[in-house]
């Protein structure tokens, strides 16, 4: 039983039947189209606080920039997991509405391993050819130079094992389980930012947000939050 059954059960005065009925009413709800994460890292729990909310959710996948398109435009109701400074195109903010903030997420540079290319501040980024994955949004994007934009994340780290771009942007998370899996010639760098991750809802089921919201501050408060960090945190260097 979910936490949105598990309240309405303890806040129905008539118990059993009142709890079914109540079940029925959230279980009878048509399914939600909702944006797959761009960083799989995080698919268990997005999928978790959905499930815990009742939602009965069909996640679509598709490349990050036809995603926000289709939010924008109502075909996508729920997208994860975004920081407020990704999204601010005027089409998105008309729209959009933002969860609680439930985890904290780095971007780091990351080179071919063997190169002597090193990023201390932003602004070193204008020397140098960058691929980024095309429909991100970065902070501190005045500062880019040459800019190769890429499908996913896949491509990105390709071409910066290939020597075509000096340098890219990734969360440790994605850059270790993928190194793990399809080894490349890589190396992580330093922070290039650290944001808050959230989830967005359009503003056409603004119903759907309170529901969310209630689960993260369970998830946030019970340790569920936590235990995934601490996971999370084997893949880190």
């Amino acid at each position: 039983m979910t936490y949105i059954y598990r309240k309405i059960c303890k806040l129905t005065w008539g118990g059993f039947l009142g709890c079914v009925l109540a079940i029925g009413s959230v279980t009878a709800e048509d399914k939600i189209r909702v944006g797959q994460t761009d960083s799989i890292e995080f698919d268990k729990l997005y999928e978790a606080i959905l499930t815990e909310a009742g939602i009965n959710f069909e996640m679509v996948v598709v490349p990050t920039a036809r995603k926000r398109r289709m939010f924008a435009d109502g075909k996508i109701l729920i997208d994860c997991c975004t920081a407020i400074e990704w999204r601010k195109r005027p089409k998105e903010i008309a729209v959009q509405l933002h969860s609680k903030p439930f985890f904290h997420s780095a971007e780091h540079y990351f080179f071919k391993t063997g190169s002597n290319v090193e990023i201390a501040s932003h602004q070193d980024l204008k020397q140098y050819r960058l691929a980024i994955v095309r429909g991100f949004t970065y902070r501190n994007e005045e500062s880019f130079g040459a800019v190769l934009k890429t499908t996913n994340i896949d491509e990105m780290m390709i071409l910066v094992a290939l020597g075509r771009a000096h340098v890219g942007l990734i969360n440790p998370y994605d850059f270790n389980r993928r190194l793990a899996s399809n080894p490349r010639p890589l190396r992580l760098g330093g922070q290039h930012e650290a944001s808050p991750l959230r989830i967005r809802v359009h503003n056409s089921r603004a119903d759907l947000l309170p529901r969310i919201n209630a689960v993260i501050e369970t998830f946030l408060s019970d340790g569920t939050i936590e235990k995934l960090q601490g996971r999370l945190d084997t893949l880190r260097p």
